[in-house]
Formats: C-alpha cells, sequence, structure tokens
C-alpha cells in the first residue's frame, strides 16, 4: 500500500478506501517508510506484505476466546471461549430476574 501511495496521479485516500485502512494510518505508514530522510520512494527498501480485511464471521460474536464471569446478586454466570452476544444477553437478562 506504502509504495502503491507514492505512484504519480495516485491518490493516498483512494488507496487506503481500496484497502480498508483509515488514511491517517496509511499517511503515518508513509512517514516512517522516509523517517531517516535517506529513502526515496524508488530506493531499495523493506518488503511490504499485503494487508487483507476481513469482517469477523458473525456481527454478534465476541471475536477472542476467554473467560467471562459476570457476578449478580448471588448468582455467578461463567462463561468461557467463543460467547455469542445475543445469547449472553438473554442469559444475563434472565439471570437478573431471578436474582
Amino acid at each position: 500500500m506504502v509504495a502503491e501511495s507514492f505512484a504519480p496521479e495516485i491518490s493516498v485516500l483512494a488507496v487506503a478506501r481500496r484497502h480498508g485502512v483509515n488514511p491517517n494510518q496509511l499517511y503515518a505508514w508513509r512517514r516512517e517508510f522516509r523517517s531517516d530522510g535517506s529513502r526515496a520512494p524508488e530506493a531499495p527498501g523493506p518488503d511490504f506484505a499485503p494487508v487483507v480485511v476481513t469482517l469477523p464471521p458473525s456481527a454478534s460474536a465476541v471475536g477472542k476466546a476467554g473467560t467471562i464471569e459476570v457476578v449478580i446478586g448471588g448468582a455467578v454466570v461463567r462463561v468461557e471461549g467463543l460467547v455469542d452476544a445475543a445469547a449472553l444477553h438473554q442469559v444475563l437478562d434472565a439471570v437478573r430476574r431471578l436474582a
């Protein structure tokens, strides 16, 4: 993306949008690339890997596995692994009504 953004007649904003990256992030990467002042964009430099931005499989699922522990009154709800947010919400509502 950085190398592409240095091409003549190319808009940094267009490159950022095409790759799903915030334009400010791309500008920061460009500044970092030129930070030592000795490298021109066409000079040999680091290799760049392609960036792929994907959406999570389910918008209602929490993306990281872990443990959630919620204490409501005397009840303890402990959930491990990936959690469906809608299902957890229903469980917590039921516990709240019982507490």
